[in-house]
């Protein structure tokens, strides 16, 4: 009889102890380190709606922009690394920051545990839909008959859509002002107004504006056009050899998040990346879709590393 009550006694603290082991048993926090109702927001909502109804939780969006996404990527790397706080990754944050600024909170390499590769779009060089340039060669007419006259924004210093133009920059030998902002879509905004003469900016949130007329494609980074803009041409196509470029996003965690919880976000993740109807919205906005292994993210990450820190100091591009 004492052995049946211990039993019975143990058995709810049993039941208790398994669901805690259980992941995830509360809602998944995801910082986003740039400001809300960006790119990365545009896409991380597709994917992370549908890992929500396989991982059985919420999946808690907080924007935390600053510094060059630096302000978020710091939070995950001092978070607990048990799974439930996790980053967006920022191409910047994991690549080129460690060139841009001689001191920085975190280590790109070290602090952060891959865990899936989502997805990429590339950039869109635009001005305002009223402006009379068809082609970057009309932008760099203008900027030389002009030099330091000009202004280009961006969503912040050290972001993408900053380095893009700093490289279109050194590439033309043009003189423009930098206008940084803190979201791309107070950017978008302004450039739409009038108020900035350029920028280059990323698919999804810049193709809505493009066909309501608000602001004019001149070139796409990406390899081919895009089959939402079949009349606009590629950097390549129009004599910038070696412009290819796309922002892309991913899921970190904090580095000594345990590898079954890895798992369970990567397989969550490489289910909705196989989803029809995820593939289809993501097509709509010229987003290519990710997959992978966490393996393969932090193999991609350190070839972009290379790159981009490549980059960065052949330009001469340097934060405080």
């Amino acid at each position: 009889m004492i052995g049946r009550r211990l039993l019975l006694t143990l058995a709810p603290i049993a039941a208790a102890q398994a669901q805690e082991a259980r992941y995830p048993n509360r809602p998944i926090r995801v910082i986003v380190a740039l400001g809300a109702g960006g790119d990365s927001d545009l896409v991380r909502r597709v994917v992370t709606q549908r890992m929500a109804q396989t991982l059985g939780q919420p999946i808690v969006v907080e924007n935390r922009p600053g510094a060059g996404s630096i302000v978020g990527h710091e939070a995950v790397a001092r978070a607990t690394p048990d799974g439930y706080t996790l980053i967006q990754g920022s191409i910047t944050a994991l690549t080129a920051n460690a060139a841009l600024y001689p001191r920085l909170p975190y280590d790109p390499e070290t602090d952060f545990q891959p865990i899936v590769f989502i997805a990429s779009t590339p950039g869109i060089l635009v001005a305002p839909g009223s402006n009379t340039w068809n082609t970057p060669a009309d932008l760099v007419t203008a900027a030389k008959a002009r030099p330091g006259q000009l202004t280009f924004g961006s969503a912040g210093n050290g972001n993408l859509t900053h380095l893009m133009a700093e490289v279109f920059r050194r590439a033309t030998g043009i003189d423009v002002v930098h206008v940084p902002y803190r979201t791309v879509t107070d950017a978008q905004r302004d450039l739409a107004a009038g108020r900035v003469d350029f920028m280059f900016a990323v698919a999804p949130s810049t193709l809505p504006l493009v066909q309501g007329g608000q602001l004019k494609p001149l070139a796409i980074t990406a390899r081919a056009r895009l089959p939402q803009l079949p009349q606009v041409p590629t950097m390549t196509e129009l004599g910038y050899p070696d412009f290819e470029v796309s922002s892309w996003f991913g899921l970190l965690g904090p580095r000594g998040t345990p590898p079954e919880v890895v798992t369970a976000i990567n397989a969550a993740a490489n289910e909705a990346l196989r989803d029809p109807a995820v593939l289809e919205r993501l097509a709509q906005m010229s987003v290519t879709p990710g997959g992978g292994t966490p393996q393969d993210f932090e193999a991609f990450i350190g070839r972009e590393r290379v790159q981009w820190i490549g980059v960065v100091r052949s330009a001469g591009i340097r934060l405080e």
